[in-house]
């Protein structure tokens, strides 16, 4: 015998029988007791059923393909937005040695030079007798260095 079993028979707790419910003395269960009648009687019922849930269906997968193809066309178009973005600076970047390169010339740099004095000493004008003899030497100045970078810019397709 279990000891414990005694200690519950001192006590006076000798009762184990407790409130007893069921489910059919419920409301739920009264309730849907008289759902289930109305669906047996009632069978125009069961289409207009299955049309909501077919369309609550049908919207969800909608809209869940909806998301998803949303999503995958925002990724790719972020991918090739990431793509173009790396391809202009990359060209950018070939574009300025391209010029670098020319510029650091020695020649074009001297003729830069001696178009930057002729345009300053124009730009102020003075009683200088000079002054025609420089407006002369512009011209032939500015054509030598499109000759000198011709055929650099022919190459590089820079027009």
């Amino acid at each position: 015998m279990n000891p414990l079993h005694l200690l519950t028979w001192f006590s006076g707790n000798r009762s184990k029988a407790g409130p007893h419910m069921t489910f059919a003395k419920t409301r739920a269960s009264h309730a849907l007791s008289r759902t289930a009648l109305l669906l047996k009687r009632q069978l125009w019922i069961w289409p207009i059923i299955a049309i909501l849930v077919l369309t609550i269906a049908g919207y969800w997968v909608r809209s869940t393909i909806q998301r998803t193809m949303k999503l995958n066309l925002h990724s790719q178009l972020q991918t090739l937005l990431d793509v173009e973005i790396a391809m202009v600076d990359n060209w950018r970047k070939s574009q300025t040695s391209n010029s670098e390169t020319m510029a650091n010339d020695k020649r074009v740099r001297e003729l830069v030079y001696k178009i930057l004095s002729l345009t300053h000493e124009d730009q102020n004008p003075t009683e200088d007798p000079e002054a025609a003899t420089r407006s002369v030497e512009l011209p032939g100045a500015l054509r030598e260095l499109r000759q000198m970078l011709s055929p650099a810019m022919t190459a590089y397709d820079y027009t």
